[in-house]
């Protein structure tokens, strides 16, 4: 039988990835090597999506960011669980979680008051789409699931109408 920690661990983005492709989902898992870089193209979409989520930070100010590189993730946990001990700070950016293996990194988590949060995840989509969703409940599933008090979850995306 193989050791429990031998197994990789799941994130947004692998969870993600399994929902468009099962085979997607294995290769991340168990053949990271054999994945190609990113064209130029979809490189510039991550820095627009990267882009966005800074800009969301503006309507969401004093927070604090969990700046802690994706594969630091249980250094970004216990970043997250000191500033969340701090009921001074209105949110957090890029809040680290884990539940079930699960890991996830949550755009905005906004405090509420009364020890709740609402979840915010920011897309640079104009519109909802349904990868969009599943992205919400698997960061919800896990927030919950680590124990934290979620009073709501939901989507910020770009108005084109805005002026």
């Amino acid at each position: 039988m193989a050791r429990r920690d031998s197994i990789p661990m799941l994130s947004k983005s692998r969870f993600q990835s399994g929902m468009q492709c099962h085979r997607q989902l294995y290769y991340k898992l168990y053949e990271p090597e054999s994945a190609t870089k990113p064209s130029a193209g979809q490189q510039a979409r991550f820095d627009e999506g990267t882009e966005v989520g800074l800009l969301a930070r503006g309507y969401f100010p004093g927070g604090i960011a969990i700046d802690e590189e994706y594969r630091q993730h249980d250094a970004a946990m216990a970043h997250t669980a000191r500033v969340l001990a701090d009921d001074a700070v209105p949110v957090l950016y890029e809040a680290a979680f884990r539940h079930d293996d699960v890991r996830v990194r949550a755009d905005l988590l906004v405090r509420t008051g009364r020890g709740a949060f609402d979840l915010v995840e920011v897309k640079s989509s104009t519109q909802v789409k349904p990868e969009h969703l599943w992205d919400v409940v698997i960061q919800t599933w896990v927030v919950r699931g680590s124990g934290l008090n979620l009073r709501r979850s939901g989507l910020l995306h770009i108005n084109r109408d805005y002026v």
